[in-house]
């Protein structure tokens, strides 16, 4: 759920780079591209287009965008596509574990706890949606007042 909003956040981020008048024809050719990966790729060439190339905008927008790719999409795809296995433990808690299903999910996963390495995803992406929504607001030119950038979060791969 929170990818999706962060995802449609995006989206609106693009749409905002066009002129007022094609903000729903932007929107509309957001939503009509298939693939997360490929709207983000999308973001990044209008902003590239739309923004100064050294602008604070272009440079926060492109590390927001190298964040989810490099790490914030992996663990939502882990999150989403891993098959799970409940065991009830014989002194009755719940266990839960990944069914391996490739190298690279078994190993985003290996000695950890499932349930509190989906929660540490989760807060990722709350994360990178808080940013996204400063960036944006900064970005906005319904502004009013001064560019305020959003300090970056920290992204981590794993939980501690």
């Amino acid at each position: 759920m929170v990818w999706n909003e962060y995802q449609a956040t995006l989206g609106e981020i693009y749409a905002d780079l066009f002129a007022g008048d094609d903000w729903n024809l932007a929107l509309s050719t957001w939503y009509a591209i298939p693939s997360d990966r490929t709207q983000r790729d999308a973001l990044r060439a209008v902003a590239m287009f739309k923004l100064a190339p050294s602008s604070k905008g272009l440079e926060e927008l492109n590390w927001l965008l190298e964040k989810t790719n490099e790490v914030v999409s992996f663990q939502r795809n882990v999150g989403l596509h891993t098959r799970l296995f409940p065991i009830t433990a014989e002194d009755g808690t719940l266990q839960i574990y990944p069914v391996a299903q490739n190298d690279r999910i078994v190993k985003a996963l290996e000695n950890t706890t499932v349930l509190k390495e989906y929660a540490h995803y989760e807060s990722q992406m709350r994360k990178m949606l808080g940013f996204a929504v400063g960036v944006q607001s900064a970005l906005s030119s319904k502004r009013t007042g001064q560019e305020v950038w959003p300090e970056r979060p920290q992204i981590s791969k794993r939980s501690t």
